[in-house]
């Protein structure tokens, strides 16, 4: 799937490769370091970005309020749906629930849900039906976004980019329905991309300005890769994680815009960074090892 290459492709997972009886794991990822002048690849990722976005462009209250709280948003999700205790769910309960809310994201089907999960259709539908009474606001958003498509044959992102989908009003019923899941699918992942490509020219000009070594190298999807120098680590992540958090200009974000990081010396094994160790580093205090 690269070709010149095309970084975002280059998989994770090592290809394993075995002759005459011989077994040799690649990891391609292993081979990309920071470069003569750093000492570190540090990514930047926004946390369920997108879902985010779902809860604030319906308005639901129920998931702006789990994000407010900093809530694990797929366990309580699940214990809405099936009224139980956040505790009481299983990973696979909690499988369902995130599988179920990035469908709607994708504007999947009862029909692809059911495949998806491996349960029936009439299963994934009474889910679904379960979900929406739970979570009314995004249903109405997305039968609101549905028949604003439908009348004029495009959608935009928060940020006002326009996404042209003329096969919503078509007769064509096959073009019809993809585009109607087009439209579901579009302002949210086109918000998320508005948000990464709104922060990365901020940060790379507030970088420039400051005079730092360190260096914006690739976006990948939702994540940013830096090369930095051991100097100027120990700003970097907290002054980065302050600035990619901080979306106080844009109107209508009424929850946090959390960014994870990773930092390590190949991108293939990148170690995350918790809260409390981001603190650590802000004092000093953080030990850089792997």
């Amino acid at each position: 799937n690269s070709s010149n290459p095309n970084l975002q492709n280059i998989p994770r997972s090592p290809i394993v490769l075995q002759k005459d009886g011989e077994r040799v794991e690649l990891s391609i990822k292993s081979m990309y370091v920071p470069d003569e002048i750093t000492d570190w690849l540090v990514q930047v990722d926004y946390s369920q970005v997108e879902l985010r976005i779902m809860a604030i462009q319906s308005g639901d209250k129920t998931l702006l309020d789990y994000f407010r709280q900093g809530f694990d948003v797929h366990r309580y999700v699940a214990a809405r749906i099936h009224k139980l205790e956040p505790e009481e769910i299983t990973s696979e309960q909690r499988t369902m629930a995130k599988r179920t809310v990035f469908g709607l994201i994708y504007g999947q089907s009862a029909a692809g849900l059911a495949d998806e999960l491996g349960i029936s259709v009439r299963e994934a539908d009474s889910f679904l039906s379960k979900f929406f009474k739970e979570f009314p606001s995004v249903k109405r958003w997305m039968d609101a976004t549905e028949k604003k498509v439908r009348k004029t044959g495009q959608v935009e992102t928060m940020f006002g980019r326009v996404r042209r989908l003329p096969d919503a009003q078509g007769s064509d019923e096959m073009l019809r329905s993809r585009a109607l899941r087009q439209a579901i699918n579009a302002p949210i992942q086109g918000t998320a991309a508005d948000f990464l490509a709104y922060k990365k020219g901020q940060i790379w000009a507030d970088m420039k300005v400051r005079g730092l070594i360190a260096r914006q190298i690739l976006t990948v999807h939702d994540s940013i890769l830096f090369n930095v120098p051991q100097e100027e680590i120990d700003f970097f992540i907290p002054y980065a994680k302050r600035f990619m958090e901080d979306f106080s200009a844009v109107p209508g974000i009424v929850i946090p815009i959390v960014a994870d990081f990773e930092f390590g010396k190949r991108w293939s094994s990148m170690k995350k960074l918790k809260d409390e160790e981001i603190k650590k580093i802000e004092k000093s205090q953080f030990s850089w090892t792997l």
